[in-house]
């Protein structure tokens, strides 16, 4: 169903004025993703649809980078490059079926999920980069007659649960369960959480890196709109959140600094804050479940890259219970500690002015998922965790 070349390249030259590119194929889900270079080294990226010139994700995805251009013009995410008519696509028709042609501006960089590691302070602008998306996308309206698709957060339990007969593995579904637990425990809260436009995928194929003139990697771009809908806003932190994750020897440390980031451009709420880690690992199953199920069915390379960090990630993730990565978030975002944890910081300053000979002092604990503190506990013990941490407390 895809364009020929030659036929693209008489697209791009009658309506674009693009003559003499050559082609560099992409990969990507659903549409045709073409680079071209011409001979002067001008690159534009070029994305083909199988869709009619008025199809409402069309239009959806194209008011959105005009959007974006108008409010947030430093942002780097892809403009589009207008016909010889001043419009932003070109429809051609191929075996029967309508393409739409759109060519956007080149972003240079590698792909987040080509890069062998990734750096505290690349993490912490990866969340500033998706706060100032999000800002640029608060003030658009939401939009009207869009078909719901399989990565909306919205739907994570059904997506999850549609596909979760894919995996034989035992363990993995155990942990998957676990999640979505986590997941269903959240649904009571969120009428309550801020909503607004989200670009509702940024995984670590849709953000970008470059080395600066100092050699240091900074997020240089974030591409594909093409999922973007209404949802809650904390959607779009947890999922680049959680991507960040994957690879991870301390998951929860990498997605801190995503958190801390956005938080830095984008205050979250105290609920927010508490939904973002339930939200960041619900959409990591979704992405395992649902690549584990299509590749089941019609195995791709494409398929198996898109999930093969995913599962070992996950396999982490559920290891570290909600409240422990809420707490590391908020130390991580500058804010005073919880209701509970001024209550425990009380009883020992209580302790310690009384001169209770048993009153223990004040210590650092390292919560993090690498510290000793919990080698030897089960996070889903709620018992268990808070003996260990008595333990440390009692000087044990």
């Amino acid at each position: 169903g895809q364009l020929p070349g030659p036929l693209l390249d008489h697209v791009l030259r009658q309506s674009f004025g693009l003559e003499g590119h050559v082609q560099h194929p992409l990969g990507g889900e659903v549409d045709q993703n073409v680079r071209i270079t011409g001979d002067d080294g001008m690159r534009y990226f070029v994305r083909v649809t199988r869709a009619e010139p008025d199809s409402a994700d069309v239009l959806w995805q194209n008011s959105l980078l005009q959007h974006l251009a108008s409010t947030v013009p430093d942002l780097p995410v892809p403009r589009l490059v207008a016909t010889r008519e001043g419009k932003c696509l070109a429809a051609v028709v191929h075996e029967g079926r309508t393409h739409v042609v759109r060519v956007m501006s080149w972003l240079e960089g590698r792909v987040l999920a080509d890069l062998d590691d990734h750096s505290a302070a690349l993490l912490r602008q990866l969340g500033e980069a998706a706060g100032r998306l999000s800002l640029g996308l608060s003030s658009v309206e939401p939009p009207v007659g869009l078909e719901p698709h399989e990565w909306d957060m919205r739907r994570a339990a059904q997506i999850v649960e549609a596909s979760l007969h894919a995996v034989q593995d035992a363990d993995r579904q155990k942990s998957v369960r676990t999640i979505m637990g986590w997941y269903d425990d959240l649904l009571p809260a969120w009428d309550r959480l801020p909503r607004s436009v989200v670009h509702q995928d940024l995984n670590d194929a849709n953000v970008l890196a470059d080395a600066d003139e100092d050699g240091v990697l900074r997020i240089s771009g974030i591409v594909d709109l093409g999922d973007s809908l209404y949802s809650v806003r904390a959607a779009e932190v947890a999922i680049a959140a959680g991507y960040a994750m994957v690879r991870k020897a301390d998951p929860l440390a990498a997605a801190a600094e995503v958190v801390a980031g956005f938080h830095s451009v984008l205050p979250l709420t105290a609920e927010e804050l508490a939904a973002v880690y339930p939200l960041a690992a619900a959409r990591l199953c979704m992405n395992a479940v649902t690549w584990t199920r299509r590749v089941a069915e019609s195995d791709t390379p494409y398929g198996r890259t898109r999930m093969q960090h995913t599962w070992p990630a996950i396999a982490q993730v559920a290891e570290v219970c909600p409240d422990v990565a809420e707490a590391m978030f908020r130390v991580a975002c500058g804010l005073p500690p919880t209701r509970e944890q001024r209550g425990l910081e009380e009883v020992l300053a209580e302790a310690a002015r009384d001169g209770a000979p048993y009153a223990p002092a004040p210590q650092l604990l390292d919560l993090r998922p690498a510290s000793d503190l919990y080698d030897e506990v089960d996070w889903h013990d709620a018992r268990a965790v808070r003996a260990s941490i008595d333990d440390v407390l009692d000087g044990r």
